[in-house]
């Protein structure tokens, strides 16, 4: 059975650049998506809400956005349940389940990336790096992502934990957060991804000189 569909969805939800073989990928995949085998994905594209998109990019950003759905059972993440489902019926309770979260999912994200920009709004920095411990761990990519996109600056968004924090980071075209975070991997616990989609690990006490580290390497 195909896995060009699979192939695709990972890529861009990765959000892996659109070059090389990765282009290949994703436009072999969105040709197989329609066609898919998958009660899954037939599930999706059988509702009302998705017959209503006209763009297949948009089918498949909005699939994602509900796969990204926080839902485990039996040790079983969600997406993986709909996506390996077998029967049609199964797989479409669990999609409109999912769809029903993923509203209150959304309305989340958006309460938070308003208290960011609500903190930022007298900023002038190059960047913005704000968290704290009421920053939910699973909203924190959406969260980066839509403050990357409005202020066209690299976001770095973190949950504060009880001795670390955990960062979402997100930026524009043209700018490598990894490469910026290169000068403070002595003190941070871990740090990794693509330029424009990474993550991080730090220590709560080394938060402000990781901040500082930033704001200094994208003000070069």
């Amino acid at each position: 059975n195909s896995l060009l569909e699979l192939a695709a969805l990972g890529t861009i939800a990765d959000m892996m650049p659109r070059e090389a073989e990765n282009i290949h990928i994703i436009e072999e995949g969105i040709e197989a998506f329609e066609n898919s085998w998958r009660p899954g994905i037939r599930a999706f594209l059988e509702l009302q809400e998705f017959q209503d998109i006209v763009s297949i990019d948009q089918k498949i950003y909005q699939i994602i956005s509900v796969l990204n759905v926080r839902d485990v059972e039996n040790g079983l993440p969600g997406a993986y349940r709909i996506l390996t489902s077998q029967e049609q019926v199964d797989a479409m309770e669990m999609v409109k389940d999912f769809m029903e979260q993923n509203k209150v999912r959304k309305e989340k994200i958006q309460d938070l990336a308003e208290k960011v920009r609500v903190r930022i709004a007298k900023e002038n920095l190059p960047i913005v790096f704000q968290g704290g411990e009421d920053f939910e761990y699973m909203l924190l990519p959406s969260v980066s992502s839509i403050i990357s996109n409005e202020t066209e600056k690299p976001t770095f968004i973190y949950n504060q934990g009880e001795t670390e924090s955990i960062g979402s980071v997100r930026a524009p075209s043209g700018y490598d957060t990894v490469d910026a975070m290169a000068p403070s991997e002595d003190f941070l616990v871990s740090f990794g991804g693509h330029p424009q989609a990474s993550g991080f690990r730090v220590k709560n006490e080394d938060l402000e000189k990781l901040r500082l580290n930033l704001i200094e390497y994208f003000n070069k």
